[in-house]
Parts: C-alpha cells; structure tokens; sequence
C-alpha cells in the first residue's frame, strides 16, 4: 500500500486526541488544552482540534501527522509509517488492510465518544448535587434528617467529582461500572433525599 492511501487511510480513521494519546502527553481530564510540546511553558496553550493543533502563544500548528513528526523526530513519511504501526496494526504494505481492525479502532473510539459524554453529565449533576448538600447544611436545623444526609454526601460528593475532574477515562470507566452496578445511577435514595432536603429548605 503506498504512502499517500495510507495516510488517507488514518485522517479517515483517527483524531488527534487519539495521536496524543499514543504519544504519551498528557491529557487533560476535561476541556482540550495542553502544554505545548513545541516550546517550554508553566500554562497549557495548546488547543487541541479533532485533527489539529493549534498553540496560541508560539503559533505552532500540525495536523496528526506534524505533530508526530515534532514529537518523535521523524521525517513525514516516516511519521506515517508510525501512526500506521499504532493504528493499522493490520497493514501489509504489499496492498492489503486489516478492515476488521481500523473497524475495531473506530469501535472504541466511539465507546470512548460516550464516556466522554457519561463523565459530563454526571459530574454537572454531582456538582448540582453537591451544592444542595451545602444549601441544606446552611438553611436545615442541625436535628433534621435532610442535614444528616448532606452531613453523609458531603464526603463521598466531593471524592466522586475529584475523579470526574482529575481522573483519566480508565478512572471514569471503573467508576461508571461502580455507580451503574452498586448504587443504581443516577436515581439512588440517598442523592435524591440530600437534593430533595435542600429543595424543601428554600
């Protein structure tokens, strides 16, 4: 398979979150800025694109395959090659592809997709519910069942949003199983007990 389908091949196949990652820089839990790989910096000033990226303060921007050139010191094509090695493991270069395995590819990352969209929803909604444990400290008597249960939410809330913020997506995916198998999320009692006090108080 020559250079030029092979590269076809991968801008119709992967994003450049995925080049990063194979790259091993750093992602952020949420939002799409990173330090930028091209000069030295304190604060991330790297957006991120699906295919692009784009540095705000040095102006440097590459498509998946620059950036694996600048990151790895290889030469364009060279730089193809690797990026087929990550994610066409498949490729024969006497003319054949694994259509089974970029289709697996493109599987994961639309499961990927929907853990990101999981990981949003959820810590909007345990932020909302965190707030309501703080309104019903503040405004329920301290002999109140609804004060209670905030008392008992404070602590695991604000772990759960510590990992939702700061965690990576093996980090969201062990949690995911962990709510949806042990406590029914999102409707289990005790959430909607703190959420409800806090309601009743105002």
């Amino acid at each position: 398979m020559i250079i030029r389908d092979i590269k076809e091949t991968l801008k119709n196949t992967i994003e450049m979150r995925d080049v990063l990652k194979a790259l091993n820089i750093n992602l952020p839990g949420h939002g799409n800025k990173i330090k930028c790989f091209a000069h030295e910096e304190k604060n991330p000033s790297m957006q991120i694109y699906q295919n692009r990226v784009y540095c705000f303060t040095c102006q440097f921007s590459e498509d998946l395959f620059g950036v694996t050139s600048k990151v790895l010191n290889l030469s364009f094509p060279d730089s193809i090659k690797w990026l087929a090695s990550q994610f066409m493991p498949g490729l024969q270069f006497d003319g054949h592809i694994d259509y089974e395995a970029i289709a697996q590819i493109k599987l994961q990352r639309a499961a990927s997709e929907g853990l990101q969209i999981w990981r949003n929803n959820t810590y909007h909604r345990l932020c909302e519910l965190f707030r309501a444990t703080q309104e019903a400290k503040r405004t329920l008597k301290p002999d109140t069942i609804g004060f209670f249960v905030a008392c008992q939410l404070e602590g695991p809330l604000d772990y759960l949003t510590d990992i939702l913020n700061f965690g990576n997506e093996l980090d969201w995916s062990e949690l995911r199983q962990q709510m949806e198998a042990s406590w029914g999320y999102p409707g289990y009692p005790e959430l909607k007990s703190a959420k409800g006090g806090s309601r009743h108080a105002g």
